[in-house]
């Protein structure tokens, strides 16, 4: 409780950058900190990070768990190469996936889920849903987009609620649907479809308009090769009238909300709002000076990929899979050592 700027700490009160004050002392401290103000934040955001260098960081974010590899899982056995999760158990290259048994390649969301192979967003008490997307509380659901409710049996199919023996929406029998399933399978084996998911042409959206380029960013070249496509930005016209942003956010004029402000870090226009303005003199928070995709993207660089390396623990040497990348400066402790370390 009540501490600032520290690292690998528990049980503590009244620390301020890993140095045991007292409460008036910490009060004080805090108070010359000014926070207010933009450019001491960036002051202290860069002491900070400076300064956690110096600490020893655990190989990866994770509680509970047995025969795991990735990072941020929790309460999970034989979970590997996954991200954000929890409860998993015999789960593969699964993403933001809580509550799931023996899912392979999913992304989101789980609560529960178990067999779903190549799956966007599937959850919900899902059962053996292949290639799908948006598919809540169904089963044995194949290529098929938005179909929930207990939709059951179901091939190719879009938006369906309480669903069986369905292919591109027509309603068969079980027999007829089984038969007509198997030769579909069939025939996109020969054609190499059968096993993938659906196809980047298919996509609503240019690739860098998704999260995809977040986590794996590419250039359009190389979007343009894989099939998918890429949204250019639109040419920004000469801007105008733009106004300096105030360091600290009790300066900020009524009128700051109507006016066009310009990112201090990709150099384009942004305006922010009423209830906004609101909220950072109401919390004593700098005005931001970087539009909001500029805010995001920073945010998520502080977070470590959805990738893992092998290197060494820097204590004991053991070989570790983390998410730090060897070349990175930060210690990284085995769960062993660092367990020592802070405990």
């Amino acid at each position: 409780r009540n501490c600032f700027g520290s690292v690998n700490l528990s049980g503590k009160q009244y620390i301020f950058f890993n140095e045991q004050l007292t409460k008036e002392e910490y009060a004080k401290r805090l108070q010359e900190v000014e926070l207010h103000r933009r450019s001491r934040v960036a002051e202290v955001k860069n002491f900070f990070h400076a300064h956690r260098l110096k600490f020893p960081h655990r190989f990866m974010i994770g509680e509970m768990n047995e025969n795991v590899t990735g990072n941020g899982i929790l309460h999970s056995r034989r979970a590997y190469n996954c991200f954000d999760v929890s409860d998993l158990e015999d789960c593969r290259n699964c993403g933001w996936l809580h509550q799931a048994k023996s899912c392979h390649d999913c992304y989101a969301w789980g609560f529960t889920a178990e067999e779903c192979y190549a799956c966007l967003e599937v959850g919900a008490g899902s059962y053996h849903v292949l290639f799908s997307l948006m598919t809540y509380n169904g089963a044995n659901v194949f290529y098929s987009w938005n179909c929930r409710l207990g939709c059951k049996d179901v091939f190719g199919c879009v938006s369906l609620k309480h669903n069986q023996y369905c292919v591109l929406n027509k309603q068969y029998t079980k027999e007829e649907y089984e038969r007509l399933v198997s030769k579909i399978i069939d025939h996109m084996r020969k054609t190499g479809e059968w096993g993938e998911f659906f196809p980047f042409s298919v996509c609503p959206l240019a690739y860098n308009q998704t999260i995809a380029q977040d986590y794996f960013p590419l250039n359009k070249e190389q979007v343009l090769s894989l099939g998918a496509r890429w949204q250019d930005e639109e040419p920004m016209s000469p801007l105008s009238d733009v106004t300096d942003i105030p360091d600290d956010s009790a300066d900020a004029p009524e009128d700051l909300c109507g006016k066009t402000l310009r990112c201090a870090s990709t150099g384009k226009p942004f305006k922010i709002i009423a209830q906004e303005l609101h909220f950072y003199r109401e919390r004593s928070i700098p005005v931001p000076d970087w539009c909001f995709q500029a805010r995001h993207t920073a945010r998520f660089l502080q977070r470590n990929p959805r990738k893992l390396w092998n290197r060494e623990c820097t204590k004991c040497k053991k070989t570790i899979e983390t998410s730090y990348a060897p070349e990175r400066p930060e210690i990284v402790y085995c769960e062993e050592c660092y367990l020592k370390e802070v405990y």
